[in-house]
């Protein structure tokens, strides 16, 4: 169904091309379905297999998010895309869209000062920092243009997916 790869360095991150077995359900092409980790691939199995799930596309190419972020002291406008669109059959029967971005929950929390102050502990509080601050920029984005749409807009971690079983909403 799909093509798992490591990375390089032995760590667990994972990447590939995701075969759905209901192709009727994914919107765009069903040959360029790519997850760049574990738990975008259970995202897209549950989607793929969860009935309430009537459509869904992956890194959705109708959604792109324009996000301002500061780098060297300017402003400049960036492009975010999601990484999940999905159509879910509420319990009522009518059907809600979903903005969904996958994320580790480090990300999604400030992150704290080193204890200890050496070059890489610096190096990595700072680079913490401004991918927590590039993750805030994107979300407001997105909440925003969700709510003039709407969608709802949901970021999902690993906490999300440790629960053996996923229920979505």
């Amino acid at each position: 169904m799909s093509k798992h790869k490591a990375n390089g360095g032995g760590g667990k991150w994972y990447h590939g091309e995701y075969k759905p077995l209901n192709p009727n359900k994914y919107v765009g092409d069903i040959t360029d379905i790519i997850y760049r980790s574990k738990w975008e691939y259970k995202f897209c199995y549950y989607c793929d297999n969860e009935d309430r799930i009537k459509k869904w596309e992956c890194e959705p190419s109708r959604h792109k998010i324009q996000y301002d972020v500061m780098e060297y002291g300017q402003y400049k406008q960036k492009t975010y895309n999601p990484d999940f669109w999905i159509q879910v059959e509420k319990p009522n029967g009518d059907i809600e869209e979903l903005i969904i971005e996958i994320k580790p929950y480090k990300q999604t929390i400030e992150p704290v000062e080193p204890k200890t102050t050496t070059i890489k502990t610096i190096r990595n509080y700072e680079y913490a920092l401004r991918e927590y601050i590039k993750n805030i920029n994107k979300w407001n984005a997105a909440t925003e243009y969700c709510k003039k749409r709407g969608i709802i807009f949901y970021v999902l971690t690993e906490k999300y997916f440790d629960s053996k079983q996923i229920k979505l909403f």
